[in-house]
């Protein structure tokens, strides 16, 4: 049995997945395996993997019978994986060649961790770097909760790609889903983690994010009242997850105000509702449509 297993959900990824699947084919880490779980694809994204299949013996390939929705597929992954450490792997998605093995070593060399993060890189549709995030040194510099508000201050959702401890990964997966929506959701499985502290680092280890208008335009919530519920349920879930946490409860109480603020940045900012909210106010009473700014 592998040691880490790569769990890559994909539908219609034929874009990017080749030069996805290249950047994990090239890991240096050798003890782990690639596992694709294809949700009814209708593009070349099966012919793209097989390609791969033939390079590399890692890499072991699913086709679902139908489309079972993305949140579905991400657990189906994780449910069929053995290994002890865990990561998702996006189709779009690059990675340094030592994040595998980078990862692995900073969380087996801290007792206890259970969630290692890279340095995260933002990178367009074509490739381009425009922004960078390391781990920050005030996530090692300080403990307790001192170290809690570091983690929070700094999160990226690019983390949900990181390298878990499987078993706490699918109790964290397991509040995702009762959450059920697909935006936002790497945030809420986040957050357990981010309570726990128990997360190390390594900026030797380079994710690079690519960001597209694909992700905002399938599960972005499109209406002022669906963008209210998301809100709703984010921060339900939020103070629910903290609730339940096992720290004293003193604690919970000082980090409620933390975990609403997170609640309302992660989501949907209670800005942007009271904005568009405004907007629409103004569109009614004018009768203008696109013309108002």
């Amino acid at each position: 049995m592998a040691k880490v297993t790569i769990g890559v959900p994909v539908y219609n990824a034929a874009d990017y997945l080749d030069a996805a699947l290249k950047s994990l084919s090239e890991q240096t880490c050798k003890d782990m395996e690639i596992l694709v779980s294809d949700n009814a694809s209708t593009d070349a994204t099966r012919d793209i993997v097989a390609l791969w299949m033939e390079k590399d013996g890692r890499i072991r390939y699913h086709l679902q019978n139908e489309n079972m929705g993305a949140l579905a597929n991400f657990d189906w992954l994780i449910r069929n994986a053995q290994s002890h450490w865990f990561m998702f792997a996006a189709h779009d998605d690059l990675r340094s060649p030592n994040y595998v093995e980078a990862l692995l070593q900073a969380a087996e060399s801290h007792p206890g961790v259970q969630l290692a993060v890279p340095e995260v890189q933002l990178m367009n549709e074509n490739g381009e770097v425009f922004a960078s995030y390391p781990y920050h040194p005030d996530m090692e510099n300080h403990s307790g909760l001192l170290r809690i508000f570091a983690l929070f201050r700094h999160v990226r959702s690019a983390w949900h790609y990181a390298l878990y401890d499987r078993v706490a990964q699918i109790a964290a997966w397991e509040k995702l889903m009762a959450y059920g929506h697909a935006w936002g959701n790497d945030f809420i499985m986040l957050l357990p983690f981010l309570l726990s502290g128990r997360i190390a680092g390594a900026n030797e280890a380079v994710f690079y994010q690519r960001i597209t208008k694909a992700s905002e335009a399938r599960y972005k919530p499109k209406t002022l009242k669906d963008q209210a519920v998301l809100l709703r349920d984010f921060l339900r879930m939020s103070l629910s997850i903290l609730w339940r946490s096992p720290m004293p409860v003193y604690l919970k109480f000082m980090l409620f105000p933390r975990v609403v603020y997170y609640a309302s940045e992660r989501s949907w900012r209670i800005s942007r509702l009271l904005r568009h909210s405004l907007k629409a106010l103004v569109l009614r009473m004018v009768g203008k449509g696109k013309n108002v700014p």
